[in-house]
This record gives structure tokens, C-alpha cells and sequence, in this order.
């Protein structure tokens, strides 16, 4: 008997041939299943109530309204649900607003598809916000040159070059290896910054090192600040 997989998708895209594209994708993973397709926002919501997906979705246009405000909607109701969004631009301002409306991902259309699928894993396994490929075209324009908001980051050299990384993308394994850490110990390590800085995850993290200045990109990830 073959075991349902435990990643339910639903998507809401106005485009059919981005519907079509998706749908290749995730197929050619065992661990995920669409669960169901619309073009539309109020259809979106009906069906994340009825089906209760893991991980919504959602264009940025859709046919009947923003996908921000479906988005905002869903999460409202749903929060629990994983909401990614998608779309053509990287700019920064919708960005953050895609945050804001709830959604723990933004996921660019232009990616290469293989980069596409290992960002929504990322997503649901290590709750990863950025991938590597939109790290810098999100952050760049933003972030160059900030200044702390007081002159000083409470953080040690180890923990400014892993919130750098986290910045960029890096996952765990990734960030283990560029620092020669355990998987647990970066574990750890994330633990304690979120502590320190009394933040719930990393995507509270990654908007505290954008908005004080510890991630730049003329910073290297274990450069001195």
C-alpha cells in the first residue's frame, strides 16, 4: 500500500502554463502531492479550508484579487499553513510585503526549475526563507551599506557569520560545512542567536540582520564588522 505523502501542495497560479510547469516539477517527487490547482483567490481559499494543503502556492497576480490578499486570507485562517509566493519580480519591496502578509517563502518564476524544487524543500524542512539563488537579487539593493541601528551587533565573530550565511541562503549542511561544525552545533548555534536577540526564527533573524546592518554584501561571512 503505497503511503501518502506527508508535503500536500495546493496551487493558485493565473498562468496555466505555470500551472503546467509546477506540475511537472513536484510530480517527480514522491515526498510531495498536488492536491489541487485554481487560478483564482477566492477558489484558493475555499480550498486550502477544504483540504487543509501543507504548503500553499500563490501567484502574485491571480484572477479575482492579489495574491497577497489571498495570501493574507489563507494565513489568517490557517496558521499553520507554509505559503510561498511566486513571482517574476525580485523587488525588494515585495519582498518584505510578501513577509508581512504571512508567507514564509518568495519564490522567483525565473529559476532554473531544479533550484525551484530544492528551495520549496528547503522551505519545508528547515523553514529556510531565501534560497541562495534570490539571496543576493532580494537583499543587495537593500542592505548595501546600512548601518546598525546603534553602532553595535550584540552578536560574537562565529554568530555574525552564520546569521551572514543564513542571509544567503545556506542551509544547515551547508552552513556546517563552511564554518566545520556539526549539524547539531549549528543548530545550537541558531538557537542561542534567536535567544539573544529574542526572535522566534530565522525569518525574524534575516529581517534583524537587514534592518541593523549585519548582512551587507561587500561583507564577507567572517569578516570583522
Amino acid at each position: 500500500m503505497r503511503t501518502k505523502p506527508a508535503n500536500t501542495v495546493l496551487i493558485a497560479d493565473n498562468h496555466l502554463e505555470s500551472r503546467e510547469e509546477l506540475r511537472l516539477l513536484l510530480q517527480l517527487d514522491a515526498e510531495m502531492e498536488i492536491v489541487a490547482e485554481t487560478d483564482n483567490g477566492a477558489e484558493a481559499i475555499q480550498l486550502s479550508a477544504a483540504l487543509n494543503p501543507r504548503i500553499a502556492l500563490i501567484d502574485l497576480e491571480l484572477r479575482d484579487m492579489g495574491g497577497m490578499q489571498a495570501a493574507r486570507r489563507i494565513k489568517s485562517e490557517h496558521p499553520g499553513m507554509t505559503i510561498v509566493i511566486q513571482a517574476e519580480s525580485a523587488d525588494v519591496r515585495l519582498f518584505f510585503e510578501a513577509l508581512k502578509a504571512g508567507a514564509q517563502g518568495y519564490l522567483l518564476k525565473s529559476l532554473h526549475p531544479a533550484s525551484r524544487h530544492e528551495y520549496l524543500r528547503s522551505i519545508l524542512i528547515e523553514g529556510a526563507t531565501l534560497s541562495r539563488e534570490i539571496g543576493f537579487q532580494i537583499l543587495e539593493p537593500f542592505v548595501a551599506g546600512n548601518p546598525s541601528r546603534n553602532g553595535k551587533v550584540p552578536l560574537t565573530p562565529i554568530e555574525t557569520a552564520f546569521v551572514r550565511y543564513l542571509c544567503q541562503g545556506y542551509r544547515n549542511q551547508e552552513i556546517a560545512a563552511a564554518m566545520l561544525l556539526t549539524e547539531s552545533a549549528v543548530k545550537i548555534v541558531l538557537k542561542d542567536i534567536l535567544f539573544k536577540l529574542k526572535l522566534k526564527n530565522r525569518l525574524q533573524l534575516v529581517r534583524y540582520a537587514y534592518e541593523t546592518g549585519i548582512y551587507s554584501t561587500d561583507a564577507t561571512p567572517n569578516g570583522d564588522l
